[in-house]
């Protein structure tokens, strides 16, 4: 980044940022939502208490600076943290879309507060009702 305070970029510290992106990367597919196989009577019940309470931070924007690096090739990249963020709507930690299961797994109601993240079980009423659902579900 250019503000980073660093000049130079070394090929040891670009291979090493690399296997660091690499790792998110991979952690990052293990969270998204597959089609799991599973047969509806495979589940049990399950309901959603997910909070629509503001804009939530989902993507950055990969910049192009002109600026010369240690490759000498006339140009690097960075993640613009400041200006180039991407938001969808969610409790400003998941975003709304994030919080449903794989569409092959059903869902037996969902329900959406308008609550920050650490406060959307705090929403005793509702937890309430989805638990009593849960419950009646199962029997």
């Amino acid at each position: 980044h250019p503000e980073s305070g660093v000049d130079v970029v070394t090929k040891k510290m670009e291979t090493w940022f690399q296997s660091v992106l690499d790792k998110a990367h991979n952690f990052r597919l293990g969270l998204l939502p597959k089609n799991t196989g599973l047969k509806a009577s495979d589940c049990p019940p399950i309901s959603v208490l997910r909070g629509d309470h503001s804009d939530t931070e989902f993507s950055y924007t990969v910049r192009h600076s002109s600026k010369s690096t240690a490759r000498n090739d006339g140009g690097s990249s960075y993640v613009d943290l400041k200006e180039g963020i991407g938001y969808l709507r969610g409790d400003g930690r998941v975003t709304l879309e994030d919080t449903v299961p794989p569409t092959d797994i059903p869902v037996c109601k969902i329900v959406t507060n308008a609550r920050e993240h650490s406060e959307v079980l705090n929403d005793i009423e509702n937890v309430d009702i989805l638990l009593n659902l849960l419950i009646t579900e199962r029997k």
